[in-house]
């Protein structure tokens, strides 16, 4: 149904923000920024 396209849609943005802030960190912690 439609709320299983939001769970979905949901948590692949999570997904994505989770890993772009990883990114960000890995990033900072290695000193490349």
């Amino acid at each position: 149904g439609i709320f299983d396209v939001v769970k979905g849609v949901l948590k692949g943005v999570g997904k994505n923000v989770a890993g772009s802030l990883l990114e960000q960190l890995k990033c900072k912690l290695s000193g490349g920024c």
